[in-house]
């Protein structure tokens, strides 16, 4: 009974620090995560150990603590019963940290260990917990990438990785594949390709012809871009107004 009590009190303590991770009330998710990890040190507890090693690494970064969160992700990494989703995420985090830290090799390493681990963890998974348990943060991954390569001026890598975030988010990604060739794309079907890429912090577009792609900033961002759609879908729902000469004119000036 009191093994079920504190198993019972482990979990509830690590679902509410992470669910303050992702509000970023780091206090209070510290708080929470280490009462979980004090419950499973208690119990012996190893099977749980990584994904609480993960949520100390992430709490650290948050709190402004990087060379610890480098610690605790490395912790993660050489933590025997680490998951294959544990493993990404660590890996994940630490190109993150060293992105910001202006550490390129190192983080561009962790970057694609993340994508190898990512491809190892996808091929385990059912389609329903995949799309559960594996797409928020696949998404803020391949968000965190993209940024990452605009800023290294490696505009065709990122079309490819912003191409391959969309095939795993879509159904059939769970089947894998590469990037296409979308110059020879263009050149097969005589057209020029726009591929759009909108998130809340950036947005650009790539123009690809049969002879060359090159990388175009958007003027506004995914939030403004999601507040003009929405104001067009509402007047066309709605009937308010023309849609014509109104919210949809700033659609178009935005992409």
């Amino acid at each position: 009974v009191k093994l079920g009590s504190d198993r019972e009190m482990e979990m509830t303590a690590a679902n509410l620090a992470s669910a303050y991770i992702g509000l970023q009330d780091w206090d209070k998710a510290g708080k929470l995560n280490q009462q979980a990890r004090a419950i499973a040190d208690r119990m012996k507890d190893l099977e749980h150990r990584p994904d609480l090693l993960l949520s100390s690494a992430a709490i650290e970064a948050g709190r402004g603590h990087p060379s610890e969160a480098v610690r605790l992700y490395s912790e993660l990494l050489a933590t025997a019963g680490a998951t294959q989703n544990n493993t990404w995420e660590a890996h994940a985090g630490l190109a993150h940290l060293y992105a910001q830290a202006g550490e390129k090799k190192q983080a561009a390493e962790h970057f694609e260990q993340a994508v190898q681990a990512i491809e190892r963890a996808r091929a385990g998974l059912s389609r329903d917990k995949y799309k559960l348990t594996f797409l928020d943060p696949l998404i803020r991954f391949h968000q965190d990438y993209v940024d990452f390569l605009i800023d290294q001026g490696n505009d065709g890598k990122a079309l490819d990785v912003a191409d391959s975030s969309r095939a795993l988010v879509l159904a059939d990604g769970l089947n894998g594949g590469g990037s296409p060739d979308f110059q020879a794309v263009a050149k097969a079907s005589h057209t020029i390709l726009i591929s759009y890429w909108i998130t809340p912090g950036r947005s650009v577009a790539w123009v690809i012809t049969p002879t060359e792609t090159r990388m175009e900033k958007l003027p506004e961002t995914g939030a403004r871009i999601q507040n003009l759609v929405e104001q067009y879908g509402a007047e066309v729902a709605h009937g308010i107004g023309d849609p014509a000469r109104s919210g949809s004119r700033g659609i178009p000036n935005a992409m």
